[in-house]
């Protein structure tokens, strides 16, 4: 659904005695405004409709639909922050129905941060280390990484080396670890939902 960038306007309604302080675009955003809460309720009772039903393909178009009427009305109010959000988790996993985007987005995202742990071992003043064996203890660095959460990463490398890693290392080590919890948690979602429509 595309709606257009609305004017800039004030949340609070407008009262109809300071109605002529305000332009005609405004009022134009304004219907445009209910029009959205308008279908947000919609879309929330055709979900909830859908649910009952069992239509679980149905139900996350519905959701899908109200959560992108949420993000042009956040945008519109002027909360940007809650609008990113929703984007966000438009753009990453379309909204709880995709395995593949948010599985790309993991292996780029990971695959990225580890050419940079490699760059860092490779210029690292003690020791430095040739390209080739510094990417491939990057991409096992990374690996580990995503099995943190599970308590194994001391099982691949000893935890007196990985204390001695580059601070730098340390802290993309650590943002690998929460990427692979957030993106395996979208997917995980996902796989649900299609498990739910079958």
């Amino acid at each position: 659904m595309t709606w257009p960038d609305p004017p800039s306007l004030p949340t609070n309604p407008i009262e109809t005695d300071d109605a002529e302080k305000y332009k005609p675009s405004d009022w134009e955003w304004i219907s445009a405004r209910n029009a959205l809460e308008d279908d947000i309720k919609s879309y929330q009772r055709l979900k909830q409709m859908m649910e009952t039903l069992k239509k679980h393909e149905d139900e996350l178009e519905f959701f899908a639909r109200e959560m992108a009427c949420k993000q042009v009305l956040h945008r519109g109010n002027g909360e940007t922050g809650k609008a990113w959000l929703l984007e966000m988790y438009g753009a990453l996993s379309d909204y709880g129905r995709s395995v593949a985007r948010p599985t790309i987005w993991m292996v780029v995202v990971l695959s990225y941060s580890a050419v940079m742990i490699a760059a860092i071992l490779r210029w690292t003043p003690e020791p430095p280390q040739p390209l080739l064996p510094a990417l491939g203890e990057a991409f096992n660095l990374t690996y580990a990484n995503l099995l943190s959460p599970l308590n194994i990463r001391k099982d691949f490398f000893d935890p007196e080396v990985l204390k001695k890693l580059p601070i730098w290392v340390q802290l993309i080590s650590g943002f690998q670890t929460l990427a692979g919890v957030f993106f395996t948690f979208l997917i995980g979602l996902a796989l649900r939902n299609r498990f739910r429509m079958k």
